[in-house]
């Protein structure tokens, strides 16, 4: 949602097609450049997830369902700012206008140089959520996941983690 806002501002002062450019997230040379991306955009056919060190790495954690991810579902998806905590960065990728459904993480570990992602591969009462890359997942990559359904999704389902297995269920009804 901040994005659009920022987009809106921009679009109604005449911003420049330079201004705009700055927002979106660049190529990386490596998983460390990654932290210089944080608050800008990865756009779903841009430069920041056609990085060589990203591909190589949806390669290899997603083995047979790369296709299906990077070909189709990223396709489909809204683009939101790029986060960071710790040694952490993460990249928040949803199918548009569908809610809680299609949803996935990309977390980028500074330290190992290594990627997991964890996929909600349908609607959220399915459980079709896979988690991908080397176990476990970091607190930070946790914390990351768990607040951004806390900020955007809490009046729909509960997030909580089970290990490294990502819960959902639906949000306790309000008190009437």
């Amino acid at each position: 949602m901040k994005w659009i806002t920022v987009l809106i501002f921009f679009l109604n002062f005449g911003a420049s097609a330079e201004t705009l450019d700055c927002l979106e997230a660049k190529a990386i040379k490596s998983f460390e450049d990654a932290k210089s991306q944080v608050g800008k955009h990865p756009t779903n056919d841009g430069p920041f997830l056609k990085s060589p060190c990203l591909v190589k790495e949806f390669k290899r954690i997603l083995g047979t369902d790369y296709d299906d991810y990077v070909n189709r579902f990223l396709n489909t998806c809204a683009t939101y700012q790029i986060k960071s905590k710790g040694n952490t960065v993460c990249v928040e990728k949803s199918q548009a206008h569908v809610g809680v459904f299609g949803m996935s993480f990309i977390l980028l570990d500074l330290k190992t140089n290594r990627m997991q992602l964890v996929w909600l591969r349908s609607g959220w009462e399915e459980h079709d959520i896979k988690t991908y890359g080397d176990m476990p997942l970091a607190d930070e990559s946790k914390d990351l996941i768990l607040n951004s359904y806390k900020e955007s999704w809490s009046h729909v389902v509960e997030a909580s983690f089970e290990k490294d297995l990502l819960r959902l269920k639906k949000a306790n009804e309000p008190n009437r």
